[in-house]
């Protein structure tokens, strides 16, 4: 199994220690609260590049996001088959060390039995701690329904979360659903290229969730 740069396995304590936090922020409103950020990576027709370099971004978000506040995020990594999501965490090495066991990033053109959708639900919880400021989805095609991704999208919009849809590729469909997604939130369409690598996108993504000035999107 490689290990990305800086990753560590998850432990039993450090475990524990991520859920203590997050119940002691749920039981004591007035207690700081870290932004939450999610990551859903489609390792069901996304490229294996960029499945990979998604691998390792939760360590370019952190330093991104270095000095504008603490920031925690979760990933949700779907195959086509299964979304599995990583425990929530304010280490980015725990969550890239169990997104690098992962496999996918095959492409696929056939409809997913888990994709988007799945994996935006599990984002709609009205709890403080657990509400994101900010999604990011990186993904090739969409193959779900549109309309399933549009209700869920108005919702996470009531809970004040953005979505950040950064597409692979040059499928018209979803283009527009992403377009659609991130304009209901009030967040930002990108398609991955040269000009504005996907890097730079996710990076900007962390910086205007944290209050901060983007380089390469206009928020």
């Amino acid at each position: 199994m490689r290990r990305t740069a800086n990753a560590r396995p998850i432990t039993q304590e450090a475990f524990l220690r991520e859920r203590e936090r997050f119940m002691r922020m749920f039981d004591d409103p007035a207690a700081p609260l870290t932004v939450y950020m999610g990551i859903i990576i489609d390792a069901a027709t996304g490229s294996e590049s960029m499945v990979t370099r998604m691998k390792t971004m939760p360590s370019r978000i952190a330093r991104a996001a270095k000095g504008l506040g603490p920031i925690t995020m979760r990933a949700v990594y779907f195959t086509g088959l299964q979304a599995i999501t990583i425990f929530p965490s304010g280490d980015p090495g725990q969550i890239e060390f169990n997104l690098a066991r992962m496999e996918g990033g095959g492409a696929s053109t056939l409809p997913s039995l888990t994709g988007f959708t799945e994996a935006l639900a599990g984002f709609e919880i009205d709890i403080p701690c657990f509400r994101p400021a900010a999604i990011i989805l990186v993904g090739g095609r969409f193959l779900q329904d549109p309309l399933a991704a549009e209700a869920i999208a108005l919702r996470l919009k009531d809970l004040g979360t953005r979505l950040y849809c950064f597409q692979e590729g040059n499928d018209e469909m979803t283009e527009a659903v992403f377009r659609h997604l991130a304009g209901i939130t009030g967040g930002h369409y990108a398609r991955i290229d040269e000009k504005v690598p996907l890097e730079s996108l996710c990076e900007d993504a962390a910086i205007l969730t944290m209050g901060g000035v983007a380089r390469f999107m206009n928020d």
